[in-house]
């Protein structure tokens, strides 16, 4: 073999060998490469689901709070609800109260009314007692006063002869017509009294 030959083939067996490193050295950068990008996505990868947990807690945090404004606002009405339904209770028991007192107030006036009534109709009976009473005394007092004229005329027709009544003097009707004037009267008197 030639020198030429030996060189060409020295070169191209260092060649290959560069080649080969160069090669090697290719392989390596690459691996290292993909190592890199997996790793860097395998960070994505965690940074992703990291972010996503802190999404999720934020989400129920916020369903939280929100389930705890709903509850919150559910017994504030509920409160306000029971606080309109006591007002409301005690709006009616106190209008009740005020019927009652109303109606009580009304009965007894009723009452003092009838009460008026009976007493104006025992007046009234009293009234009529009193003025039957007084009629039969002035019917009495008008017998009285007939009987009487009837006995004065009597005395008109006294026969001149004999100087005596033409009938007999009735002296007994006119003491029972007197008597019952005179109680009719006493009568009329007590009725008179207050």
């Amino acid at each position: 073999m030639t020198v030429f030959q030996l060189a060409t083939r020295f070169i191209a067996i260092t060649l290959f060998l560069m080649l080969s490193a160069c090669a090697n050295n290719a392989g390596l950068e690459l691996e290292r490469q993909q190592q890199k990008q997996a790793a860097q996505q395998t960070a994505a990868l965690e940074a992703a689901r990291e972010a996503e947990a802190r999404h999720q807690e934020e989400l129920a945090r916020q369903e939280a709070e929100q389930q705890r404004q709903r509850e919150a606002q559910a017994r504030q009405l509920t409160e306000e609800a029971r606080a309109a339904a006591e007002a409301a209770e005690r709006a009616a028991a106190e209008e009740a109260r005020r019927q009652a007192a109303e109606l009580a107030s009304q009965q007894a006036r009723i009452e003092a009314l009838r009460a008026q009534v009976q007493a104006i109709n025992e007046q009234t009976r009293a009234i009529e007692s009193n003025n039957a009473t007084l009629n039969e005394a002035l019917s009495a007092a008008e017998a009285l006063t007939t009987a009487l004229s009837e006995e004065n005329a009597k005395f008109t027709t006294i026969d001149p002869q004999t100087g005596e009544l033409p009938e007999e003097f009735d002296a007994e009707r006119i003491s029972e017509l007197s008597a019952r004037l005179n109680r009719l009267r006493e009568q009329a008197a007590a009725l008179q009294a207050p």
